[in-house]
This record gives C-alpha cells, sequence and structure tokens, in this order.
C-alpha cells in the first residue's frame, strides 16, 4: 500500500490540489475585495447586492430606533456574514493558511514516508521541499493581494457613509417632517423621543399615565399622520399610468408585509404600550410553514423563523427552535420563555433575563390580545 502510494505520486498530486485551492481562493478572495472596495466607494447609489441589503437594514434600524449606536459593529456583522459561491468571505480568505499549512505537513509526511520505504535519498529531500516550495508559493500569492488594507478600506467606505450621510440624512428628513406635521410645536423642542427606562418594581405600563412632553406630542403627530398616509395605501391596486414613485408602501417606515401575506394570520400586528412602532409576533399555532413571509420580506428575512413567536403549549415550544414564549398563566402573566438560546420562566413583576421591550410585549399579549391565547 505505501510503495502505491509513493509509485503513484499520490504525495505530489494532494499537494498540487492543496495549491490550486489555496491560490484560487486567494484570487476569489482578492477580485471579491475590489468588487466591495469599489461598491462601498459609491455606497449612495451601488447596486451591489451587500451595499444594497446593509443600506436597507441601516434604514431600518434608523426608523425603529431613531439611531444605531455602534456603526462599525453594525457594518463588520454583515461583512462576516457576507457570502461569496456559497461560503463566507471570511472562509475564503483563511482558506490559504489552511492549503499552506497541510502542503507543509504533506511534505514532511511523503518525506519520512519515503525514507522509511527506500530509505535516505533524493525523494526524501525532493518531497520535502516540494511541500516547503508550494507552501511558500501560496504565501507569495498572499502578500501580492493586500486582503488587509482592502477590508479595512471597504469598512471605512461603509461606515463614513452610514455615519456621515445617511444618519445625517434621515435626522434632517425627521425634522422637516416634523416641522410640515407639526407645526404649531417650536422646533427647537424636537427631538427623538428618549426610550422609556425600566425602574425598579415599578409596573411597565405606568409610563402610560405620566403627562407628555412637546416633543412627545409632537412626535406622535407626525407618527401618527405617516402611519396613516402609509395603511391607506395598502390594498389599493394603482391605476394605469400612475407614477410609479407614487406605489410605494414606505416599507422603511411601516413594513408589515409579513402580516398582509399570511393566509392564516399567523403574523400579528399588535400596539405595544411605551413603543414606538407596532410590533409583528409570530402565531406559532396557526402557521403552516408555507413561506410567504420569507418570499415578500424586503429585508431578507423569514418572520416564521425569526419572529418572536407565540407558542400554544410548552410541548409546542420544545419542537421548535425560535425565541419566543408560552402563556402559563394569563392573569400572573407567568409565561415559560426562550430568548437567545436559554429558555426560563417569567412572570410580571419579577427580575428577569429580558429586554424591557419583550417584556412590554408579552404582557400586552397577556392583556389585550387574550383571544390570541390556545388556552
Amino acid at each position: 500500500m505505501l510503495e502505491i502510494i509513493l509509485d503513484k505520486h499520490v504525495i505530489f498530486v494532494l499537494m498540487g490540489i492543496l495549491t490550486v485551492i489555496g491560490i484560487v481562493s486567494k484570487l476569489i478572495a482578492n477580485v471579491t475585495l475590489k468588487q466591495l472596495v469599489r461598491a462601498a466607494g459609491n455606497m449612495n447609489k451601488s447596486t451591489h447586492p451587500l451595499m444594497r441589503l446593509v443600506r436597507a437594514k441601516f434604514e431600518h434600524a434608523c426608523m425603529i430606533s431613531d439611531t444605531v449606536e455602534n456603526v462599525r459593529v453594525f457594518v463588520d456583522k454583515y461583512l462576516y456574514e457576507y457570502k461569496v459561491v456559497g461560503m463566507k468571505l471570511h472562509s475564503w480568505r483563511r482558506m490559504e493558511k489552511a492549503t499552506a499549512g497541510l502542503c507543509l505537513i504533506l511534505g514532511a509526511a511523503g518525506a519520512l514516508l519515503e525514507y522509511a520505504v527506500n530509505g535516505m535519498g533524493d525523494m526524501v529531500i525532493k518531497t520535502g521541499a516540494a511541500g516547503a516550495g508550494l507552501a511558500i508559493l501560496i504565501y507569495l500569492v498572499h502578500l501580492t493581494t493586500d486582503e488587509e488594507y482592502r477590508m479595512e478600506a471597504v469598512q471605512n467606505y461603509m461606515v463614513d457613509y452610514l455615519e456621515n450621510v445617511c444618519l445625517h440624512r434621515y435626522e434632517k428628513a425627521y425634522q422637516k417632517e416634523i416641522k410640515v406635521m407639526a407645526p404649531e410645536t417650536p422646533v427647537s423642542e424636537f427631538g427623538v423621543v428618549p426610550d422609556w427606562e425600566e425602574g425598579d418594581g415599578e409596573d411597565i405600563f405606568a409610563i402610560e399615565n405620566e403627562p407628555e412632553t412637546p416633543r412627545q406630542k409632537a412626535a406622535k403627530v407626525v407618527k401618527a399622520a405617516r402611519e396613516e398616509e402609509i395603511y391607506a395605501k395598502k390594498g389599493i391596486l394603482a391605476e394605469p399610468g400612475q407614477k410609479e414613485a407614487d406605489r410605494c408602501l414606505s416599507c422603511s417606515t411601516v413594513c408589515e408585509n409579513c402580516v398582509d401575506v399570511c393566509p392564516n394570520r399567523a403574523n400579528i400586528s399588535i400596539h405595544v404600550p411605551g413603543m414606538d412602532k407596532r410590533q409583528v409576533i409570530h402565531v406559532d399555532y396557526m402557521c403552516n410553514e408555507c413561506g410567504n413571509c420569507k418570499s415578500f420580506c424586503p429585508y431578507k428575512s423569514a418572520p416564521y423563523l425569526d419572529k418572536f413567536t407565540l407558542f400554544a403549549s410548552e410541548e409546542d415550544m420544545a419542537d421548535s427552535r425560535n425565541e419566543g414564549f408560552t402563556v402559563l398563566d394569563r392573569g400572573k402573566a407567568s409565561c415559560k420563555v426562550r430568548y437567545l438560546g436559554e429558555e426560563f420562566a417569567w412572570e410580571k413583576g419579577k427580575d428577569a433575563k429580558l429586554p424591557l421591550g419583550l417584556m412590554r410585549l408579552i404582557e400586552t399579549v397577556c392583556r389585550d390580545y387574550t383571544y390570541l391565547l390556545y388556552k
């Protein structure tokens, strides 16, 4: 068997294949990064799929929470998840290191095998040298690509556009809407409505009874007027000859496509007190996983898998991987919750590992949407 491996030069063939894989991976990573640098440098007009996705996700995040706290982390997340030919770009970039290392290992193993079978000779040196030489060749190809510089350029271009152009444009548009929709309130009082802070032992719905500040009133006027305009368009077919822009449903402001297209009404839009926008929850026992919501989602999401889910029972929850909750006692708002892969019991008024928004959502379902509860 060992003689056959040596006679057929199997070691050399394997090293050659690994070298080709390493060089091809470098070329793919290099070409991809060149395209990304070019697209990120003109991110405003770029039609590159990643740039379009990041722009849409960023605008959606700004609509929900008014800003993105750490733009670089936001960008790094999508760069890490970006795939080329079915593999993450990060994997293509690391492949040359793996192939170079394997060439060294195969060269050393082949040299030892040759020595064990035929004794010390020219083939021992040739095999070891071939492994080392091919590994060096892959490394030299790596040096010509300068990937770290290109990756840093992509990150800087994207962060610069999102922070210094996109975010400022959104803030200006928001201020302009406030001036148009609520001119009776002084402009100096406007601003982003602050998130509600969670108090120790407080009822999280008590904020509804507190007096509203002028900026909160102004924000409500803008929000109500904008949402009324958007909801009025839903379900209306455009007449021939109508301007294309008039057909826009403003998904970046109110996106409930998953609610509209679900044939079983398994995605429900609910109003959660204290939250700026209506929230969509997925109702597990109504879903037959037809995939409509995934097909029509403008953000490349799968709401029937990604949305916080209401389960009919603990058994149904165990059969799913979705994050969500099942109500054990609606009167006490006592639930079993799965969040960030961890399952635990939660009850209203008690400390929990849940963010305030999810606690509000669960309490709202138990209090105002009891018709969704299976038992």
